[in-house]
């Protein structure tokens, strides 16, 4: 096997499971703004968008935009730092992790979460050990598609793009952001979606999918 030169993840949908906390963080966030909450259903369809894209989509006025994304954040922090809460990992998702820090390749997540609330979950899920450096919402002024978050990952991990399509670096995502942002960063990227995204990715002609 060819191993690539460092590996670049998405967190929420990748590596952790917390959908549950994000769908219910959007359903009681509506309900506070004075909105008909959407469906559970029909939130979880707008799972990994930037929290302004995903009120829009939602059906918020552009004037509550910015008191969702507060309320986002404040909920989601208080829900993951209790106690009681532990992230659900993927399948094979520690293993791989392991395999990558035996064969000392450089990881980073690259989440449109905050890194502070991505390091957190990762402690919790007992896999931070295995990541080199986290970037999140508060780092960067782009988010995914945009190939931003992806240059400061490299940047923090200190490893430098080769030719215009770097193939060794790899960026491991489940939606259609996180392969925009791949290919705008001119680096391989490998789908991992949940079903109701496949086709979805299918048509952004990842370099690689798997689907469990």
């Amino acid at each position: 096997m060819n191993f690539p030169r460092a590996v670049i993840f998405d967190l929420d949908g990748t590596l952790l499971d917390n959908s549950d906390i994000v769908i219910e963080t959007y359903y009681t966030g509506m309900k506070e703004l004075g909105y008909e909450p959407k469906s559970r259903d029909f939130i979880r369809s707008l799972l990994g968008q930037s929290t302004f894209k995903t009120g829009s989509d939602l059906g918020l006025k552009e004037k509550d935009l910015p008191a969702i994304d507060t309320y986002f954040w404040d909920y989601f922090g208080k829900s993951i730092r209790a106690e009681k809460y532990y992230p659900k990992i993927y399948p094979g998702v520690g293993d791989l992790l392991a395999l990558l820090y035996e064969k000392k390749i450089p990881t980073a997540i690259c989440t449109g979460n905050k890194a502070e609330f991505a390091t957190l979950l990762m402690k919790k899920a007992g896999l931070d050990k295995f990541i080199t450096a986290f970037v999140g919402a508060e780092d960067v002024t782009k988010q995914k598609p945009d190939p931003e978050p992806v240059f400061i990952a490299l940047k923090k991990i200190n490893v430098s793009k080769g030719q215009e399509i770097d193939k060794t670096i790899w960026y491991v995502g489940d939606t259609s952001s996180d392969m925009k942002a791949a290919k705008n960063a001119g680096i391989f990227s490998i789908g991992v979606p949940e079903k109701d995204k496949i086709e979805a990715i299918k048509r952004l002609n990842p370099d690689s999918i798997y689907v469990s």
